[in-house]
């Protein structure tokens, strides 16, 4: 009698064990695929919150134009000196330029200005004891180094061709261009 009342436990065993075994595991894979996906959002958020900086390099290349005093009657071609820089004061501090440049000065006579076109002119170095520099009627070309704070000084000539007093205005123009290699 006794064996007819006893019910076989070990078949729920095996399902409760089984059971357990299947949840257990399905808990491990939510919690990594949590983690991963969480890994991959904090890393989401570090790639699009980054901060990027960047400085341009700032050029610099200045000119000052000087003419000759009009007083002096010794002076039988009339001339302007050109100074050229590449750095500048800014609040106290010199600031030179920071990439190197090729610079191109020229003139042309100025709309109304007197003159329809130009006399011959010609440039001298007047840091290499009034060396011309280029070719009759041209453009001055030369260049500036980067961080290297430099003034050069020219004097442009104009070749009198006339006999009586003229007055005439010139446009002086400066282009600067950053060298390919910065």
């Amino acid at each position: 009698m006794n064996n007819t009342n006893k019910i076989d436990v070990s078949n729920n065993n095996k399902k409760k064990n089984k059971n357990v075994t299947l949840l257990t595991i399905l808990t491990i894979i939510i919690i990594l695929i949590i983690a991963i996906v969480g890994m991959a959002y904090a890393k989401f958020l570090a790639v699009s919150n980054g901060t990027l900086t960047a400085h341009v390099a700032e050029m610099i290349c200045n000119m000052n134009v000087t003419a000759c005093p009009s007083n002096d009657g010794n002076i039988i071609n009339p001339y302007c000196t050109v100074v050229l820089n590449d750095y500048k004061s800014v609040d106290g501090d010199e600031k030179v330029t920071e990439t190197s440049l090729n610079y191109t000065v020229s003139v042309s006579p100025k709309a109304n200005g007197g003159l329809t076109t130009l006399p011959a002119y010609y440039w001298e170095d007047m840091d290499n004891n009034g060396a011309p520099v280029g070719n009759v009627s041209e453009p001055l070309t030369g260049s500036f180094e980067k961080n290297d704070k430099k003034t050069r000084t020219f004097k442009i000539t104009f070749v009198n061709v006339g006999t009586a007093d003229i007055t005439a205005e010139i446009n002086f123009d400066l282009v600067a261009i950053q060298q390919t290699n910065d």
